[in-house]
Parts: structure tokens; C-alpha cells; sequence
């Protein structure tokens, strides 16, 4: 909607500038506004790239539950091992952390030291 009230006093370029934008989504802004109205911006239906390891949520969520993990580096071997599909480190965290799978930190419960 900013870059639809800028186009009134500014060019594309320095509307994509001052939104933050690339020009060319400035200029799919303004098509979706032509052919829809602003209907045609709500509904702009635009997703994000999907991780191949979605189509397998369920089968991961169920093995990591019933056995959890004590490192990424053990869940990314575990999802190889599962589903073969073999991620680095950090897509296995941030799949992981969209599943809402989180640290559980163990520590040692200190005991008092005996009385001699």
C-alpha cells in the first residue's frame, strides 16, 4: 500500500528505494493494482521457497519425539538417515525451530557434599 501512495510524487526506482524493494517488485505491485484493484493486492498469494523436508514432517516430528536428540548435528544424521535427505547444520535448525521443536537443557542437579 506504501508503494501505491508513493507512486503519486515519486518514480518506481525511488519508491523500490525508499520501500526497500527491487523495482521489479514495485512494478508486480503495480500490475496486481491494475488487474485487481486492491483485492488484487491482498489476496497476492506470493510464498516463500518450501524446504523439501516439509513433505516429511510428520515422520520427522514422530521420530524425534519418541527419541529425541541432543544435537543438530544428530537430527540432521537421524532426518538423513529417515527420509534420505541430507541438510547442513543450519537448515536443520531453522526446519527444526518451524516444526517448534526446542532445546531442552540438561544440567547436573547439584548435591550437597556429604557431612564427614
Amino acid at each position: 500500500m506504501l508503494v501505491l501512495w508513493l507512486l503519486h510524487g515519486v518514480t518506481r526506482a525511488r519508491a523500490a528505494t525508499v520501500t526497500g524493494l527491487g523495482r521489479a517488485t514495485v512494478q508486480r505491485y503495480v500490475k496486481a493494482y491494475k488487474d485487481g484493484g486492491l483485492d488484487g493486492l491482498r489476496h497476492w498469494g506470493v510464498t516463500g521457497p518450501v524446504s523439501d523436508l516439509a513433505a516429511h514432517t510428520e515422520v520427522i516430528r514422530a521420530s524425534l519425539t519418541t527419541t529425541p536428540v541432543r544435537t543438530i548435528a544428530e537430527a540432521a544424521a537421524r532426518i538423513a538417515r529417515l527420509i534420505g535427505l541430507r541438510r547442513q547444520l543450519t537448515q536443520t535448525r531453522v526446519f527444526l525451530t518451524g516444526l517448534g521443536v526446542t532445546y531442552t537443557r540438561v544440567r547436573a542437579i547439584p548435591i550437597p557434599p556429604k557431612k564427614t
